[in-house]
């Protein structure tokens, strides 16, 4: 498994050489530099921008959602907080991101509410269970209205189930990127849709927004942190 110089420093109570520091702390921003320095070979190879894009929104935003216990009821007895220990140790971030919960996307992003490069759909029941992506443009609207936290939810289940795809114009050409959540249920009347369209200039504006996001926390690593015991790293799956 995959650990950070911070776990591995708890585990063993050394300084590790690592490539970064915390998932949280610095990864996102190690992530950022890889994706803006390969920026020449994308605009020589377009056809892999959304490779690209999806390979930064991944670690960075779906990591990070379930190591801070984002989306969690953790004011249930019988949840189980993330192993690493994250959204304790970054309790105010948490609490930072929640605080959003009545912020617009367009706010957040600094765009018009009517910005015709995001649009959203939220259905319950879902009129289209089974394959709602095929039918959702005209349904959808401007995607600005969105609160921040269900756009981010939205995101995080898209990007850990593949729900993603491309959506072309009218030339064939990669328009811009469709992200879904969509909770299956045994009736249909329980089914859940949640779609959200965005160009792929507004997605790499949602990337570097959070890496900001997460960027703004910043904290020293002591040696008593670094000798804590380390969570999620002992063959149990973080």
């Amino acid at each position: 498994m995959l650990i950070s110089r911070r776990e591995y420093g708890r585990k063993t109570g050394a300084c590790a050489m690592a490539d970064f520091e915390s998932w949280i702390l610095d990864f996102p921003s190690r992530v950022g530099d890889v994706y803006d320095k390969s920026r020449g070979i994308a605009a020589k190879d377009l056809d892999r921008r959304v490779t690209r894009l999806i390979m930064a929104l991944y670690p960075t935003v779906l990591i990070a959602c379930e190591r801070l216990d984002l989306f969690a009821k953790v004011d249930k007895p019988t949840h189980k907080r993330h192993k690493s220990g994250d959204a304790v140790e970054f309790s105010d971030l948490r609490e930072k991101f929640l605080s959003l919960k009545q912020t617009r996307l367009a706010e957040w992003l600094e765009v018009p509410e009517t910005c015709d490069q995001i649009k959203w759909l939220s259905e319950q029941p879902a009129s289209d269970h089974v394959r709602p992506w095929e039918s959702w443009e005209h349904k959808a609207t401007c995607g600005g209205s969105c609160f921040v936290p269900e756009f981010v939810e939205t995101v995080r289940h898209a990007l850990a189930h593949g729900n993603l795809w491309t959506v072309p114009d009218d030339n064939q050409q990669i328009r811009g990127l469709l992200a879904g959540n969509f909770t299956v249920c045994s009736k249909p009347e329980e089914q859940k849709c949640s779609l959200v369209f965005m160009t792929l200039d507004r997605w790499e504006q949602v990337f570097c927004k959070w890496r900001q996001f997460l960027s703004h926390y910043k904290t020293e690593v002591t040696k008593d942190q670094r000798l804590r015991p380390a969570f999620g790293i002992d063959g149990e799956a973080a």
